[in-house]
């Protein structure tokens, strides 16, 4: 993606959640089974795992042996689903 395409879709980004930043604090029902998360670092987590991908610099991805492409995004977005319904120790410590 070059810096042209970068400045794109970050505005894209922002306007899709931009409703996100209302969010202050968090509807009752999104914590709902978080337990003593705090809330504004839950919505920094979510907000991180919906726009890292988009905006991380293709050299970043090069070196880590990402090809950002739509299969990737497809199956990283079934991946944070998975993670946020099991949590990353699969609800496990």
């Amino acid at each position: 993606m070059t810096t042209e395409h970068s400045v794109e879709a970050k505005g894209v980004i922002f306007r899709l959640f931009e409703p996100i930043a209302e969010l202050t604090p968090m509807p009752h029902k999104l914590l709902e089974g978080w337990g003593e998360l705090d809330p504004q670092m839950l919505k920094m987590s979510l907000l991180s795992l919906m726009i890292f991908p988009f905006v991380m610099p293709i050299p970043m991805a090069k070196l880590h042996g990402y090809q950002l492409n739509e299969e990737f995004y497809q199956q990283l977005a079934k991946h944070n689903i998975a993670l946020l319904e099991n949590g990353i120790c699969g609800g496990k410590r």
